[in-house]
């Protein structure tokens, strides 16, 4: 299976308290952190993981097809990590 979304690496933009950009290689997705129903900071971790998403995706394949050999490993520790910090 082909992931057909926005090809490349994604990162967060802080841009205000209650916003967030979220930026593709070239697309960027405006994000509102905070509303009635999420917390600012369950906000921010819900736009980390989206920003984290194709990290995670070519993570999860690379285990799938290369197995868990070091290097495998190593690139998903990375993943998990942008997406909880």
């Amino acid at each position: 299976m082909e992931f057909k979304g926005t090809k490349g690496k994604w990162s967060i933009t802080e841009t205000g308290r209650q916003r967030t950009m979220i930026n593709g290689s070239s697309i960027d997705v405006w994000w509102n952190i905070g509303s009635s129903a999420v917390s600012e900071d369950e906000g921010k971790a819900n736009a980390k993981l989206i920003a984290a998403a194709p990290d995670l995706l070519e993570a999860l394949q690379g285990l799938l097809l290369n197995g868990h050999n070091d290097k495998q490993i190593e690139i998903s520790k990375s993943a998990i990590q942008k997406a909880l910090n």
